[in-house]
């Protein structure tokens, strides 16, 4: 629970970061005015990851507030973001009791078909900036959902949960989002806009690959959805696409696997500075 002293747009935070360009967490992650040099927030970059759990994993552990943002290294956050994190997790709190992970855009449960050969669906719940385009979906916000983008999570600072190194690069976020679910803990998208400047197009194969491991170990749990995909019964992977003859918010699963196309924008530049400090690679993880 955030501190009852602290005033409402005020909560600790340590900022969690895997890095593998260094030119790419300057221009946008670093750039973010709550992380400027005068930050009274905690910065942890973790370099040479041998997945994205090992880094966060190892952020978590050393996290020294009261809430972990685990963030990629090339999204930015404009001006009051860290007041308007705040003011949502104080909110998110009141509606729906501790919460076990938050961020900024993931989906509902699977919907069922509504008739033989209809395909499953999703809700898209969130506000985000992804690559140029703006995304605004679902109810008001703070709001309930099945799992998150991993663009963004946040996570108590003594959370139990932990990112699960065999998914590698891939559906770590849905992942912890079960794991929460399982313990009763809240799973919430919260209104506290953010760019994501990725300049990846599709899915590699290696997400395949991550998605067969997400399969095998939540088969009781499945259909899940992600933000981009679902995972049916079977374990077979199908995107997900927005139809023209529904709600908005709804997206709808594609019956053949391929590669999204996302329009891609150039990384946002907002300035330099010097304050990096990479963590030490695999050989000295905490294990």
């Amino acid at each position: 629970m955030a501190d009852p002293g602290l005033p409402t747009d005020e909560i600790p935070l340590s900022f969690v970061a895997c890095v593998s360009n260094g030119r790419v967490v300057q221009e946008n992650l670093l750039a973010s005015p709550c992380l400027r040099p005068s930050s009274p927030f905690e910065i942890i970059l973790v370099k040479n990851c041998p997945s994205a759990a090992d880094g966060l994993n190892l952020g978590i552990e050393r996290a020294k507030h009261e809430w972990v943002v685990g963030v990629h290294q090339d999204v930015y956050l404009p001006e009051g973001w860290d007041r308007r994190l705040a003011r949502q997790i104080r909110e998110a709190e009141r509606r729906f009791g501790p919460i076990g992970v938050a961020g900024v855009y993931g989906v509902g449960q699977v919907i069922s078909p509504q008739s033989p050969g209809s395909p499953l669906a999703a809700e898209r719940v969130g506000w985000v900036v992804d690559r140029g385009r703006l995304l605004r979906d679902g109810p008001e916000l703070p709001a309930r959902v099945a799992t998150l983008d991993e663009l963004l999570l946040v996570v108590s600072g003594n959370t139990p949960l932990r990112f699960d190194p065999a998914l590698g690069f891939h559906l770590y976020g849905a992942d912890i989002c079960l794991q929460a679910a399982e313990r009763g803990l809240a799973v919430v998208a919260l209104g506290a806009l953010c760019h994501h400047n990725s300049r990846s197009v599709g899915l590699p194969e290696a997400f395949f690959r991550s998605a067969e491991v997400f399969a095998r170990k939540w088969r009781h749990r499945l259909p899940v959805a992600t933000p981009c995909v679902v995972i049916d019964r079977g374990g077979r992977v199908q995107l997900l696409g927005n139809a023209a003859d529904g709600p908005q918010s709804i997206a709808y699963a594609l019956p053949n696997q391929g590669s999204i196309e996302w329009r891609t924008e150039k990384a946002l530049t907002t300035g330099r500075t010097e304050r990096t400090q990479f963590e030490k690679p695999r050989r000295d993880l905490v294990s």
